[in-house]
């Protein structure tokens, strides 16, 4: 079975709001706060495809059609991480800096232990800071006055007046071969993140209530950005925790999460285009074979997108 639990704390004085579900799609939760927004979607029927293919057609789609819409698109944008899992494979890809890590959990041992992570603005990851710098986006000094580097991003949504901004997606897979887990989360958290001993232990001390786990991240990361920034500029700051279906479950259950994190002064406008475009452009790929993907993708990628 899978369980999936979510924390927000808008940042800058904004409210968190749950979005009405899209006419037709009674299995879609969507909750937004601040400039991020969450969406849970449980498929009752498995799309008879690879995830890495519905992924990148869904995302092709979605970047195409908020580049149209340059007046919003041209200083705004957004970070994408997309998640579908099934009894078998889980499947990542994102756009930008938003985190996510893939966990083996042990519920004897009250232990979580990271499989995969999204590299992205990794600060120990060479090829990472390397692909950056390639593309013309800069490292510089870090806010919270630690000692690592800060990487800038270099993938979005949107942010169509910056060069170097690319709209394609970098993903994993994992074959599901144990209880694991996965975390999603926008930026705000990453105070936390720094610290991986602090995810462990507090899930040590929460396991039997995942829902105390994931708030407990949210406000501990809250309580960081207004120690750091004394109040002044707190990030919005989204978690979500998934335990995914066990291998070989009788019940097949196959879910896609979606999580974007906006910026710019029109950011918020653009998490909700974005939502409900990936939302819609999933669907669609349901009803195409995996050749009309693949080339509806590469026509989309010789387009206009960088």
């Amino acid at each position: 079975m899978s369980l999936t639990y979510y924390s927000q704390k808008p940042g800058r004085g904004q409210l968190a709001t749950a979005i009405s579900p899209l006419e037709n799609q009674p299995a879609h939760n969507q909750f937004l706060s601040g400039q991020d927004i969450i969406s849970i979607i449980s498929h009752n029927n498995q799309p008879n495809l690879s995830w890495k293919i519905y992924h990148r057609y869904a995302i092709a789609k979605t970047a195409h059609y908020i580049q149209q819409n340059n007046s919003i698109a041209k200083n705004s944008g957004c970070t994408l991480s997309l998640v579908s899992f099934d009894n078998n494979y889980v499947r990542c890809d994102w756009l930008g800096d938003s985190p996510v890590i893939l966990f083996s959990c042990d519920s004897i041992k009250k232990k979580i232990t990271p499989l995969l992570h999204n590299p992205a603005h990794d600060t120990n990851n060479i090829n990472e800071i390397q692909r950056v710098k390639l593309m013309g986006a800069e490292v510089t000094p870090p806010y919270f006055q630690s000692k690592q580097t800060m990487i800038q991003m270099s993938r979005a949504l949107g942010d169509t007046n910056i060069p170097f901004i690319s709209h394609k997606p970098d993903g994993f897979e994992h074959k599901i071969k144990e209880q694991t887990a996965i975390l999603m989360a926008s930026d705000g958290i990453d105070p936390i993140l720094n610290n991986p001993q602090t995810i462990e232990s507090s899930y040590n001390k929460y396991h039997n209530n995942l829902q105390s786990f994931v708030d407990y991240l949210a406000s501990k990361s809250y309580e960081q950005w207004q120690n750091c920034t004394k109040n002044k500029d707190i990030d919005d700051i989204s978690v979500l925790f998934s335990l995914l279906p066990m291998p070989n479950s009788p019940k097949n259950i196959a879910q896609s999460l979606i999580l974007l994190d906006g910026h710019g002064p029109l950011g918020h406008e653009i998490v909700v285009l974005a939502a409900e475009a990936l939302e819609l452009n999933l669907k669609k790929a349901t009803n195409l074979s995996e050749q009309e993907l693949t080339q509806e993708i590469e026509n989309l990628q010789n387009a206009d997108l960088p």
